[in-house]
């Protein structure tokens, strides 16, 4: 998606409406967490650490939700974008919102992703980005408040997970139901936390863990790991005579921008 700066100048006379499907995620076999909404997540969904940074760089994890067996799958969006989860990562909530990082400018600024189908061209359509005073509409506030709410917390997310990583106890996490993929090829492109090694650490090792809240995050992915076993029975092809399963999160208008 492409994502483009909220200006005045660009969208005073635009409107904008709340998405109603998932199917923008439908793509998407992982999404990003933070710290905040470990507690919330773990009982619904296996958590893990991808590798991230330009070839040549040394590597890099982010903590993420594990959301389909197969990249460039979701098995918790059914074909008409419902969720089937009990919980919706903070990373789908703000859509179409995000927050974009500009060359020479310091703090990441609100964007929109113009191509979401949300977007319309005159306002009274849908919700107003700008009020008649040209601030920022209260609802694209209310966004903006939430994506800056975890652009902090993904910062400290980030600064746990990098010692987590330099302690020496993220492994390659090859998970089984993997095989049952359609190429028969396990995933691995994914890492855990290795039990044994966050044990055995020295005293020194352990108590900074503690003191950068990593040891949280690393509890955290170990307790959701049985969770796999969702993956892959959302995996399975769904039963037509059934009809799709019905998404069991709920978010409205309080606490949709919330943790």
């Amino acid at each position: 998606m492409a994502w483009t700066p909220v200006t005045l100048q660009r969208h005073a006379t635009c409107s904008w409406r709340r998405f109603t499907s998932f199917s923008f995620a439908a793509r998407q076999g992982t999404a990003p967490l933070v710290a905040a909404e470990i507690a919330a997540a773990l009982l619904a969904l296996p958590l893990a650490f991808e590798p991230f940074g330009a070839q040549g760089q040394e590597r890099r994890y982010r903590l993420v939700a594990l959301l389909a067996l197969q990249p460039e799958q979701n098995a918790f969006v059914t074909t008409t974008g419902q969720w089937r989860g009990g919980y919706v990562p903070s990373a789908f909530r703000s859509y179409p919102f995000g927050l974009l990082r500009l060359q020479g400018v310091d703090q990441p600024v609100l964007a929109v992703a113009e191509d979401s189908g949300l977007l319309l061209p005159q306002r009274g359509a849908g919700e107003a980005f700008f009020t008649a005073e040209g601030e920022l509409a209260p609802a694209v506030v209310d966004v903006l408040k939430f994506l800056r709410q975890v652009e902090e917390n993904r910062c400290q997310t980030q600064a746990a997970v990098d010692a987590l990583a330099r302690s020496g106890v993220l492994v390659p996490w090859v998970l089984p139901a993997v095989a049952e993929a359609a190429d028969g090829a396990a995933r691995q492109d994914l890492f855990r936390v290795d039990a044994e090694r966050l044990n055995t650490l020295d005293d020194a090792a352990f108590l900074q863990l503690r003191r950068c809240g990593a040891l949280a995050i690393a509890w955290g992915q170990l307790y959701s790991m049985g969770m796999v076993s969702v993956v892959r029975r959302l995996s399975r092809p769904l039963d037509p005579s059934a009809g799709e399963e019905r998404k069991t999160a709920q978010f409205d208008k309080d606490d949709l921008f919330h943790f």
